[in-house]
């Protein structure tokens, strides 16, 4: 892989300008310079080529052919700045480069040994490094780091002594919860890279969500967490060449009789087994329905340090999580790694 060093300032640009028509790269570099793509001089071109290069990376674009389109979850009508520092955020937050070497950055790396260490850990063609690398200037751009006496860091919002580090008091724990860049820069560190890599990208958005929502909607955190259990489950079987079809040749799509099957299979070991079937109770709809009950209930005192009430809809759709979490972890070093852990 090869990280441009674009600019992100003229990537927003070029996806307003495909948003608005512009659908090749030419036709883009006319859009953002105002001038003739044939007229532009080859600085201006090269930096083109970069950003959409990047936008494609980062999947804010797609290319087919000679022709650019805008990514289909992103529906905007108002291009303010704040609507396109929102959007570049949430893509570059997917950005699995981004994560890494945040992860680094949120264990005290400097913004350079971070960018080196990721460039080594993934292999990139091209080293990424310097304090004002191109991931820290996105970083700076989308508002995830900030620059204080040419120094680049993480933003206060985000940077609350992430559980990874440590989180003596609820009060941490909560914080880093409120962050989707911290529970992504979590799920990282908690599965380690391997086992990250492993599982799907939509797997790793429902895991940082379910970390994010616990707090403030915790029933949809447990949405969250079904859903990242059934599609590793499928992974599992599928790295493992197990045909999800019952005797029937009907497809299994249920999350209990999935785990019947790798056990069946012994695919899964005994105990996975038994944590994954809890798992599945948990995000039964009927549990949905108890945890908005519960979370609106006085169940606690206000704890000593936090000053203040923890429902216990909250505390439900953490450790669900964090069963979740070590679920993979385990069942990712059992079925991939062939080690047993726990």
């Amino acid at each position: 892989m090869n990280i441009p060093n674009a600019n992100s300032d003229v990537m927003v640009q070029c996806l307003q300008g495909v948003s608005l028509g512009f659908t090749t790269r030419e036709l883009v570099g006319g859009y953002v310079y105002s001038q003739s793509y044939t007229q532009l001089h080859y600085t201006r071109k090269n930096m083109i080529q970069d950003a959409i290069d990047a936008c494609i990376l980062l999947k804010l674009l797609d290319e087919r052919g000679t022709l650019l389109n805008l990514n289909n979850n992103i529906r905007v009508s108002n291009w303010d700045d704040d609507t396109k520092r929102v959007i570049f955020r949430k893509y570059l937050q997917d950005f699995q480069p981004y994560i890494v070497y945040h992860s680094f950055m949120d264990m005290n790396d400097s913004s350079d040994i971070a960018a080196r260490r990721m460039s080594i850990l993934l292999n990139l063609s091209t080293s990424i490094e310097g304090e004002y690398n191109v991931l820290a200037k996105w970083g700076l751009f989308a508002g995830t780091l900030i620059e204080q006496s040419g120094i680049i860091s993480i933003s206060p919002d985000i940077k609350t002594q992430t559980i990874a580090v440590a989180s003596p008091t609820i009060a941490n724990l909560i914080a880093s919860m409120d962050s989707e860049m911290a529970a992504r820069s979590f799920v990282l560190q908690f599965l380690g890279q391997d086992a990250f890599d492993f599982v799907e990208s939509d797997v790793q958005n429902d895991l940082a969500r379910a970390l994010t929502l616990s707090v403030s909607e915790p029933e949809n955190a447990v949405v969250c967490i079904g859903r990242a259990l059934e599609d590793h489950l499928k992974l599992i079987a599928n790295a493992r060449n197990i045909q999800l079809v019952d005797h029937n040749g009907n497809d299994i799509t249920s999350i209990g009789p999935i785990i019947s099957k790798l056990r069946h299979h012994r695919v899964i070991a005994k105990h996975q087994g038994n944590i994954l079937r809890g798992l599945e109770v948990f995000t039964c709809t009927e549990l949905l329905r108890g945890l908005n009950a519960w979370r609106n209930m006085p169940v606690h005192g206000r704890d000593s340090e936090a000053d203040m009430r923890w429902s216990l809809g909250t505390e439900v759709a953490l450790v669900g999580t964090f069963q979740l979490l070590l679920s993979i972890r385990s069942t990712y070093h059992y079925v991939v790694m062939h080690r047993i852990l726990y």
